[in-house]
């Protein structure tokens, strides 16, 4: 990713998705700052062929994808 090299070397500030530097935060490599800072919801959308023959590879990868980021 892009904007984690420079964070994790300390030279900055990123505004990321808190599941793409969860290991980060577990491990105190970064620290989240504004917490209570509001922010606005960003939609997830899985692009994919629609027909008939979806491979089950595909059908479990979407399956997944919604059962981690479904709204709870």
């Amino acid at each position: 990713m892009l904007l984690m090299e420079p964070l994790l070397a300390g030279r900055g500030i990123a505004m990321l998705p808190i599941f793409t530097i969860e290991e980060q935060l577990a491990k105190g490599k970064v620290k989240r700052l504004l917490a209570d800072y509001p922010t606005d919801a960003v939609s997830l959308h899985v692009v994919y062929p629609q027909n008939r023959h979806l491979s089950p590879k595909v059908r479990i990868f979407v399956d997944l994808m919604v059962e981690h980021f479904a709204d709870k």
